[in-house]
């Protein structure tokens, strides 16, 4: 199972995408995590475990993604670099 990703995720322009799973095991991205235009993405619970970003977090964009969801999710995190919500749905 991978648990660290040395550099970036990004999970972008994915309309059919509805939830993230699959990648549950991960705690820590080295770099960036960015998880914008996915238009469908309603859900971000399949990052359960993350606890690290040690770049920048962006979640923008996600026009089904609540943006308290992304903000709650944002708030567990010890993020090395600056934090972007933006764009997503109300």
């Amino acid at each position: 199972n991978l648990t660290t990703l040395i550099g970036y995720l990004e999970i972008d322009n994915n309309d059919s995408l509805a939830d993230i799973s699959g990648i549950a095991a991960i705690d820590t991205i080295g770099a960036d995590l960015v998880i914008t235009d996915n238009n469908s993405l309603q859900q971000i619970s399949g990052l359960g475990a993350l606890t690290t970003v040690g770049g920048d977090l962006n979640i923008s964009s996600n026009t089904s993604l609540p943006t308290a969801t992304a903000t709650t999710f944002a708030n567990r995190l010890s993020i090395g670099g600056t934090t972007t919500i933006t764009g997503n749905a109300p």
